[in-house]
């Protein structure tokens, strides 16, 4: 009898702990100008000691952990930046909490593929006024990616057939 119960207790705790830590809401993808932001919310009952893993994945390979989101508190606003290599491939990414010996189950995200996926903001602009002349200069936002000598690369390295379209008008 005593065993019995004793296996009856260890069953309920375990039932209670498992069902103490929801895991992460809402956890999307999102990409601008291929900068690839991982975002998420707390489950329920998640603490101030909850911290969060995160794992991502691309098709035909294995999930790997993302080390410069590890052990992401609850103090930071859930917000992990990624970087995919190769922005015509199919990514996801999961997240869970742990605290202490919790760990909650995996949330994965929606897919992403940065090449179709990406939205491509506006142009960068500045304006220079002297006398009675106006100099506007754009340039394209750059992305996480680098030419061989460092430098990052534009939206239209990436995408070059990417075309914005510049028009002047005048009121009245």
């Amino acid at each position: 009898m005593r065993v019995v119960l004793n296996v009856l207790l260890l069953l309920f705790h375990q039932t209670l702990l498992l069902g103490m830590l929801s895991p992460p809401q809402n956890v999307m993808l999102t990409s601008e100008n291929f900068h690839i932001l991982l975002v998420w919310e707390p489950g329920s009952g998640s603490g101030n000691g909850t911290q969060y893993e995160v794992q991502s994945y691309q098709r035909s390979s294995n999930w790997t952990k993302v080390d410069t989101c590890w052990r992401n508190s609850t103090r930071s606003s859930h917000i992990c930046k990624l970087y995919f290599e190769d922005i015509h491939k199919m990514y996801w990414a999961r997240v869970r909490a742990t605290d202490g010996a919790w760990v909650s189950e995996w949330a994965i995200s929606n897919e992403l593929q940065p090449y179709r996926d990406t939205i491509v903001g506006p142009p960068n602009m500045t304006l220079i006024l002297v006398n009675e002349n106006l100099t506007v200069n754009l340039s394209m936002p750059l992305t996480p990616y680098r030419r061989r000598n460092g430098t990052y690369k534009s939206v239209q390295k990436v995408l070059p057939n990417w075309k914005y379209r510049v028009s002047l008008s005048e009121k009245g």
